[in-house]
């Protein structure tokens, strides 16, 4: 009877000693499962705040760019009235430059 309460602890010590490593097995399995899992939703993370940053950055250049043109055509306008001076004006104009520069500096 001795014999068979051993033989019966015995076997169920091996049971709990399968049933915990099939246990460490599904835990490893589960950890690597989640890790897959979190790589993936980090990645689609990833991706949509990317996309995001290039649409934010396309819309602001877009905006700077539609600031930025009227300063533009007015400069181009004002450009265009120097360009079309006489050569007697642009001497004067000039002339008046270097002499401000020369009279105050940088100031």
């Amino acid at each position: 009877m001795a014999k068979e309460a051993i033989q019966a602890i015995y076997a169920a010590e091996q049971a709990a000693a399968s049933l915990i490593e099939e246990a460490k097995v599904q835990a490893e399995e589960a950890g690597r499962t989640l890790a897959g899992q979190a790589q993936d939703l980090s990645d689609q993370l990833w991706a949509e705040a990317d996309n995001q940053i290039q649409a934010l950055t396309q819309k602001a250049q877009e905006e700077a760019k539609a600031k930025a043109q009227p300063l533009l055509d007015a400069a181009a306008i004002e450009a265009s009235h120097y360009q079309n001076l006489s050569p007697e004006k642009l001497d004067q104009a000039v002339d008046y430059v270097v002499k401000q520069v020369l009279t105050y500096g940088d100031r």
